[in-house]
C-alpha cells in the first residue's frame, strides 16, 4: 500500500515536471516564431530596399585629378569621379592624389576573387533563377560580409578605389549586379 502511494506520488511528480517542460518548450517555440517573423520582416524590407537601390541611377558628384604610378619612371594623370574618400596606397600633393596602380589592382582583384567564391558557394545552396532569388542570395552575401569585417573592409576599399564597374567586370556571376546595388550603401559608411 505504501509502495503504491509512493508510486502514485512519483507518477504525479513526473507528470507535473512533464507539463512544466512542455509549457517551457511551448514558450521557447513561440519566442523562436517571433524571432523568425522579425527576421522575415527584416528580410522583406531589405529586398524592397535592394530593388529600390538597384533601380536608382548612380551619380558621381566629385572630380579630382589623379596620377597613377606604376613605376618611378612611368606615371599618368587623369580625372576620376568618386563619391567617397579614396582608400588605398597613395598620397596627396596639392590637388592631386597619387596612388600605386599595381596595389590598387591587386586589392581589387583580391576582393573580386573573394566575392566570386562567396557568390558561387551561395549559388550552390540557394536557387538563383529569378530576380527575387538573386536578391535573397545577395542579401545572404551581405550577411556573410558583415560576419567577416576584414573582407568587408577590403570590398569597401576596392569599391572606393576601383569602383563598382571594375568589380562588375572581374566577378563572373549574375548576382554581382544585385550585390553591387547593396554594396553602394557601404561606400558612404
Amino acid at each position: 500500500m505504501q509502495n503504491e502511494e509512493e508510486y502514485l506520488k512519483l507518477v504525479k511528480s513526473y507528470q507535473l515536471r512533464i507539463e512544466l517542460l512542455e509549457e517551457r518548450l511551448n514558450l521557447e517555440l513561440r519566442a523562436k516564431d517571433k524571432v523568425i517573423e522579425t527576421i522575415q520582416a527584416h528580410n522583406d524590407y531589405l529586398q524592397k530596399l535592394l530593388i529600390t537601390l538597384s533601380e536608382r541611377p548612380i551619380i558621381n558628384q566629385n572630380t579630382i585629378e589623379v596620377e597613377t604610378v606604376s613605376d618611378q619612371s612611368n606615371s599618368q594623370t587623369r580625372n576620376v569621379n568618386f563619391n567617397a574618400a579614396i582608400q588605398g596606397s597613395g598620397y596627396v600633393e596639392g590637388n592631386s592624389y597619387y596612388y600605386d596602380v599595381s596595389k590598387q589592382k591587386h586589392s581589387l582583384t583580391e576582393a573580386a576573387v573573394e566575392i566570386q567564391k562567396l557568390l558561387n558557394q551561395l549559388s550552390q545552396t540557394y536557387p538563383v533563377t529569378t530576380r527575387s532569388e538573386q536578391i535573397v542570395v545577395a542579401t545572404k552575401a551581405m550577411e556573410e560580409l558583415e560576419k567577416r569585417p576584414q573582407l568587408k573592409q577590403r570590398v569597401i576599399g576596392a569599391l572606393q578605389s576601383g569602383g563598382a564597374e571594375a568589380l562588375r567586370e572581374l566577378v563572373d556571376n549574375p548576382i554581382i549586379n544585385v550585390l553591387l546595388a547593396l554594396l553602394e550603401g557601404w561606400k558612404s559608411v
